[in-house]
């Protein structure tokens, strides 16, 4: 099933992925807007990024 926590997951790995290319930089959050007045916050675990 496809949920928006997937889908910020899923825009994280990916541009995590890009990132790991460059000299340090990491991908703190995600941020999904759900609707107009809501949205969702992504953060991976302390530790899961590669910064």
């Amino acid at each position: 099933m496809l949920t928006h926590e997937v889908v910020a997951s899923t825009i994280y790995e990916k541009h995590e992925g890009f990132l790991e290319e460059l000299d340090n930089p990491y991908c703190a959050q995600v941020f999904v807007q759900v609707t107009p007045t809501s949205y969702l916050i992504y953060r991976a675990k302390q530790g899961d990024h590669h910064g």
